[in-house]
């Protein structure tokens, strides 16, 4: 039998973009009001669930998701910052902008962790 944990807790809600094309997958933050853009290099508030259009954009504000990590990843609560548009960085509870996460899969291969967010 095969383990999966997709579709787990996912909620997922539509912001308006600041006119900037985003691709299912990127790492997204609250950039001014109800507008979203990428995030690099700090928080995130969720992942894009599709490609943005019309300036709109499903993201992904909870449940499981899969994404390329940097550093040393562990399971159970986690902190993480967003390292680029679309991976992760593991990092210590007092680093800026630092999000808590629950790590309940890594493919240490690939450098892939499965997080609830």
């Amino acid at each position: 039998m095969n383990i999966s944990h997709n579709g787990l807790g996912e909620l997922v809600t539509t912001f308006e973009t600041d006119g900037e094309q985003l691709t299912a997958g990127t790492l997204i933050k609250l950039s001014s009001g109800r507008a979203v853009a990428a995030s690099e290099g700090d928080g995130f508030t969720g992942v894009a669930a599709d490609n943005s259009r019309n300036s709109k954009i499903a993201v992904q504000v909870g449940g499981y998701v899969k994404v390329q990590y940097t550093g040393n990843a562990g399971f159970g609560r986690q902190f993480v910052v967003a390292k680029t548009a679309d991976s992760i960085e593991f990092c210590d509870a007092s680093t800026e902008n630092a999000v808590p996460v629950k790590v309940i899969s890594v493919d240490s291969d690939k450098h892939i962790a499965g997080i609830l967010i």
